[in-house]
């Protein structure tokens, strides 16, 4: 399509929403074409954009950011559907839930928010740790056996639901991924309000301001992880302004007004 667009003279701007996870040959020829066919590339975080500069050489000025957003208008529709289910199924009454949306799989960080979370229960007792979404579900499920903490992880499943209702139901949203673009659980935490902690990788440090919208952590490390959940859970009443700069950043930057108004002057400008 690019290329059939680029032949009959009609301006084409690509976006890649991600970098690719290995530079082979099969990448390099495909983007190749791809810088040479493009009047513009949009990628959604400065970090993509400085990976194909620097792996691809491809020009900057072909290059735009355009950050991913999120639409708030479905937080009024929360109907408490996911926090009945949890209450129907499982025991987390008066319990502080510490939660990750995304796939259960290593490169997401989940054996190590597992292996976190179980030097915070060494602390609390009262917290749990929900994991929403499919994946290695069985591999994690022994790992948190062999950690003897199974009773106190919910596996839920891939949920289909209305993801707020999901963030709503967390005290503390974590997201340990190893390797990242600009992910919208992210964002539709902070539009929520909550507690983040997030692994100083990819875009993600463009999304949360480490002690102002969140909280950036080693990536791969446990310990690192730990630790700062457990000075979450010591001081929850200390992160109330952070939680407020987190909602106020969806509004001021990546609300789904500004994305609109960022993509028709992207257009606009390209189409000259």
């Amino acid at each position: 399509m690019v290329y059939a667009a680029k032949k009959s003279n009609i301006p084409v701007i690509l976006s890649v929403v991600s970098m690719p996870q290995k530079i082979d040959t099969i990448s390099k020829i495909i983007y190749r074409n791809v810088k040479g066919y493009c009047d513009h590339i949009i990628v959604n975080a400065s970090t993509i954009k400085d990976f194909f500069v620097r792996n691809y050489n491809f020009p900057e000025n072909k290059l735009i950011i355009l950050h991913n957003c999120v639409d708030t208008r479905e937080i009024i529709n929360c109907k408490g559907s996911f926090k009945k289910y949890l209450d129907e199924n499982f025991n987390v009454k008066d319990n502080k839930l510490i939660g990750y949306v995304g796939r259960i799989e290593y490169l997401k960080g989940v054996f190590i928010l597992i292996e976190a979370f179980a030097k915070v229960l060494e602390s609390f007792k009262n917290v749990k740790l929900v994991l929403v979404g499919s994946g290695e579900i069985e591999k994690a499920k022994v790992y948190a056996n062999h950690l003897k903490i199974e009773e106190n992880i919910i596996f839920t499943g891939y949920y289909d639901g209305n993801i707020y209702d999901v963030l709503d139901v967390f005290d503390i949203f974590a997201f340990p991924s190893f390797w990242e673009g600009l992910p919208y659980s992210i964002l539709e935490a902070m539009a929520m309000g909550k507690i983040i902690i997030a692994s100083d990788v990819g875009g993600i440090p463009e999304l949360i301001v480490d002690g102002s919208t969140g909280i950036l952590v080693k990536p791969k490390c446990s310990i690192d992880l730990a630790d700062n959940l457990i000075n979450i859970l010591n001081n929850m009443d200390n992160y109330i302004s952070m939680r407020n700069n987190a909602k106020e950043t969806i509004e001021e930057k990546f609300s789904s007004i500004q994305f609109a108004i960022n993509t028709n002057q992207i257009i606009n400008e390209t189409a000259k």
